[in-house]
């Protein structure tokens, strides 16, 4: 499945970054990209919309939580397919999936779906998911 997961997320690479995008091919967010990871598992999603562009409060910890389809784990645990949390400024308010040497992500600073060294993120990692069956 860790193969697949990446092969889903990097098919989105180069897609253009949007708050809630939701369609590979035409936009993206962090969000929405690992929505896209999760249909394309075939695996349920709760996908919630609506969230601010900077979640703050626990926002984001709380929508990953009620989502079926990922797992809370120990950072220490990390591997890679799994989904990272990062904080860019207070809260953790941004989402990627590990490749184990680099990540992918709907970044708004590039504009669009991104595959970047990993070690550059590792500090910001607040939370990881694993993506469960």
């Amino acid at each position: 499945m860790v193969e697949r997961i990446i092969e889903l997320a990097r098919e989105c690479k180069g897609t253009p970054f949007r708050h809630q995008g939701r369609k590979r091919g035409v936009a993206l967010d962090c969000a929405g990209l690992v929505a896209h990871v999760l249909h394309g598992l075939g695996l349920p999603v709760n996908d919630s919309k609506g969230y601010s562009r900077s979640p703050f409060d626990g926002q984001l910890e709380a929508i990953l939580l009620a989502e079926p389809s990922l797992q809370l784990i120990p950072k220490s645990e990390t591997q890679p397919g799994d989904v990272w949390a990062c904080r860019i400024k207070k809260d953790p308010q941004h989402l990627m999936i590990y490749t184990g040497t680099t990540v992918i992500h709907a970044y708004a600073q590039t504009g669009r779906v991104v595959e970047q060294s990993a070690d550059a993120w590792r500090k910001h990692v607040t939370h990881v998911y694993r993506i469960v069956a």
